[in-house]
């Protein structure tokens, strides 16, 4: 027998079904109209607001200084005003219907301590009807979500040739430059700063704080050991001590990949023991290759590689390495990247 079945408070659907509906439909569009309330917290008062949506983004645009820092713009709160015009009103003039949102700034004199308050204008921001669209000059439109990749550090492994794997790591920021790590066999260690030029990734550490070839090396937990002036044993590894010759000329640097020619020099010389660092081949591969002493000359390499044609200055190369990582305006891992960098 057919029966009249409430779907919400102000309709109803003739049924000709025996059994009811096991699962209660879920709301089709929650997830669109709990979007938008987080993004305004409209519910809030503009004094109490959480850092999330519109008031994140405005935190983190304020404050704004002035060159010599003593003016500053500080971000107070925002605030939403009523529509102009009703919904329907707005299809029926091929109107956007939005709503006016202002903003009250704080200009601090930070030599005189004075402060003055004033709210400004925005700009007008659509409305999201109860059907979870918008209405844009007239036309009922939808915001259609998209899946991507979230912040945060991911590992894949390919076969390129059987019996040899390449390994590669991506760290994805909230904002700021993608860095992806490279390794495959009989190569050095790599990394690629927003696909540009490939650089060894030790140049990278040194600047985040190893500073030298042994701070790298500490960080992998290398250790010096005495080995066997044999070829089987030492060739390929790094030296952990320099070598002269009677007329005190280097004939193994210290912190250099042993090669054949040193091996042979050794030999002639009668020595039978060298210290060499325990270090996996790869990474004493990528050692060879830094030229870097120290995080100074990193940072200049690295400026060298990425800025070819401007000059390769200490003080440039400082600049823009903090601007490329050390800058959370531009560089920030954000919650979810680093909750993941964190596992």
């Amino acid at each position: 027998m057919a029966e009249f079945v409430p779907v919400s408070s102000k309709r109803q659907r003739l049924t000709f079904g025996r059994a009811r509906d096991l699962v209660e439909i879920p709301d089709m569009i929650e997830v669109q109209r709990d979007s938008y309330n987080w993004f305004y917290q409209e519910s809030r008062e503009a004094d109490m607001r959480t850092r999330q949506g519109l008031q994140e983004l405005l935190q983190e645009v304020f404050p704004i200084e002035s060159y010599d820092g003593s003016f500053a713009l500080e971000f107070v709160r925002y605030i939403l005003d009523d529509p102009s015009t009703e919904e329907e009103e707005a299809r029926q003039r091929d109107l956007t219907w939005s709503r006016p949102v202002r903003a009250t700034i704080r200009l601090v004199n930070r030599k005189t301590r004075e402060l003055k308050e004033e709210e400004i204008f925005l700009g007008d921001f659509p409305i999201m009807t109860g059907r979870g669209t918008f209405v844009i000059n007239g036309t009922e439109r939808v915001v259609v979500n998209q899946l991507a990749r979230s912040a945060g550090i991911y590992f894949t492994k390919d076969e390129m040739i059987p019996g040899q794997e390449a390994y590669s790591a991506k760290i994805i920021p909230e904002r700021g430059a993608w860095l992806e790590f490279a390794l495959s066999h009989g190569e050095p260690i790599t990394v690629n700063i927003d696909n540009r030029k490939k650089i060894p990734a030790t140049l990278l550490l040194k600047i985040f704080g190893a500073g030298s070839n042994e701070g790298v090396l500490e960080l992998f937990n290398a250790r010096t050991v005495e080995k066997d002036v044999s070829e089987d044993d030492v060739r390929g590894l790094l030296s952990a001590e320099s070598v002269l010759d009677p007329d005190g000329g280097v004939i193994l640097p210290r912190n250099r990949l042993i090669t054949k020619d040193h091996l042979e020099a050794l030999w002639d010389m009668g020595r039978t023991k060298v210290r060499v660092w325990d270090a996996d081949p790869a990474l004493a591969l990528t050692l060879e290759r830094d030229n870097a002493a120290n995080a100074d000359d990193a940072m200049v390499e690295l400026f060298r590689k990425l800025r070819p044609n401007e000059p390769a200055r200490i003080e440039n190369a400082r600049e823009y390495v903090h601007t490329l990582f050390f800058d959370p305006r531009r560089y920030n891992l954000g919650r979810v990247g680093r909750y993941k960098m964190n596992r």
